[in-house]
């Protein structure tokens, strides 16, 4: 059996194209195709009763970017055998804290003992060994008393400089997680309250204007002046409005290489973070980055972090209670609690592959390009499920006859207001 699979990202589905050629990005769109003359017609809540009657068969398309073929399959008149609509949510990332979580007024990292601190972050999703891991030999060795602002940077950075390399001998699927700092420092707007461009994934940062505030030394915030769920990140150098970071930007609903611009700033004395509480905060990559785009999609995976003794007593938090604030690509800020669930694609993939009968790729129509692969604010979706009689055409002299059952399985967003109409005219074709 063949599995088909569309996923609504762009208001979902379309009630006025003449085609699919004509569907943007992301639309879904179902036309009735005429038994006399195989001219295609776009179908509605109006006229689905009468394209039924006609004995038109029905072909759900789904637009894609320009230069892709058009995803598509076509139910035959009276072939549909069941059809069913479910809501489920879209996943999030798993992310875990050590030490403070950008709310809690009680947690901070251990400090103030010499020694190694050790933190190992590893994917342990099954079906993935050798697990790949983080922090297998020590991130931070110290002779001397240490701050958890400087226990963190170096952590962060380590975890980061394996994540985040684009050097060949780092396989995407190796790249699982990213680190930031967050802190209780209170920070403020920089004098002249220049905006930001930043590129996810690189330490290089370019300012509107330059501010007397942002000096070597100093921790920035992107994206806010003040909130303390949304990273920081300790300035290198500047010249002029070049800021250099010690660690890589990064963000949860980017892939890397995006550019974002426009970014309030914020900004923290080192003094100031030294004495406030620090966390690390990490978390998954929802799908695979190869530094420029997304690449196939996978299932939300299943991390562990540890640590050693040195940092025992600090709270390993897990994604069920972590609050977060992460900057959209377009600027906006978006926050909330993260809730940890199957997602989107493991759940699509698994009913996929029960469908096919099999695990493997063999019958597999691939999902279209650039649908929202895990979301960070936690999208709902309505999964809308065909099961339908695919007959074959007879090119034998003994009237043989042969088909099979197929399945689609169309994921739609949720809020979009054609939900309704799409849902009728699927029920009644």
């Amino acid at each position: 059996m063949l599995k088909n699979v569309l996923i609504g990202t762009n208001v979902s589905y379309n009630t006025t194209a003449n085609s699919p050629a004509d569907l943007s990005a992301g639309q879904i769109g179902v036309f009735g195709i005429n038994p006399s003359t195989g001219a295609l017609a776009v179908t509605t809540t109006g006229n689905v009763a009468t394209q039924v009657a006609s004995g038109f068969d029905f072909m759900i398309a789904q637009g894609v970017p320009a230069g892709k073929a058009v995803k598509t399959f076509i139910i035959k008149s009276k072939q549909k055998i069941a059809y069913s609509n479910t809501a489920y949510a879209a996943p999030v990332p798993n992310v875990f804290v050590v030490g403070y979580d950008g709310v809690s007024s009680s947690y901070d990292l251990a400090a103030g003992a010499a020694g190694t601190y050790d933190f190992k972050l590893q994917n342990i999703t099954v079906g993935n060994p050798p697990f790949p891991t983080v922090g297998s030999t020590p991130f931070f060795n110290t002779a001397a008393a240490a701050t958890s602002i400087a226990i963190a940077k170096a952590i962060v950075k380590d975890v980061n400089n394996q994540q985040l390399t684009s050097s060949v001998d780092v396989m995407p699927s190796y790249r699982f997680a990213f680190a930031e700092i967050l802190s209780s420092a209170t920070t403020a707007a920089p004098t002249s309250t220049p905006t930001a461009t930043v590129v996810n994934g690189s330490e290089n940062v370019t300012l509107s204007t330059s501010s007397v505030d942002i000096v070597p030394g100093v921790f920035i915030k992107f994206g806010a002046a003040t909130g303390t769920t949304l990273a920081v990140y300790e300035v290198a150098s500047v010249s002029g409005t070049a800021v250099t970071l010690s660690s890589p930007y990064v963000n949860a609903s980017a892939a890397l290489g995006t550019t974002i611009s426009g970014l309030t700033t914020g900004f923290a004395t080192a003094a100031t973070v030294n004495a406030a509480r620090t966390g690390i905060r990490v978390t998954e990559f929802g799908n695979m980055f190869n530094g420029i785009q997304v690449q196939e999609p996978q299932p939300n995976k299943i991390l562990n972090v540890s640590c050693n003794v040195n940092l025992s007593g600090t709270p390993v938090q897990n994604n069920q209670l972590v609050t977060r604030a992460y900057t959209a690509a377009a600027g906006t800020i978006t926050t909330g609690i993260y809730t940890e669930g199957n997602g989107t694609y493991a759940q699509v993939f698994k009913a996929e592959l029960t469908a096919a009968g099999y695990i493997g790729f063999i019958n597999r129509t691939f999902l279209p390009d650039n649908f929202p692969l895990y979301t960070v604010n936690g999208t709902n979706y309505v999964t809308l499920g065909l099961t339908f009689n695919a007959p074959a055409k007879d090119y034998t002299a003994q009237n043989f006859k042969f088909g099979e059952i197929q399945d689609a399985l169309l994921a739609i967003t949720s809020g979009a207001s054609q939900i309704t109409d799409l849902n009728t005219i699927l029920t009644a074709i």
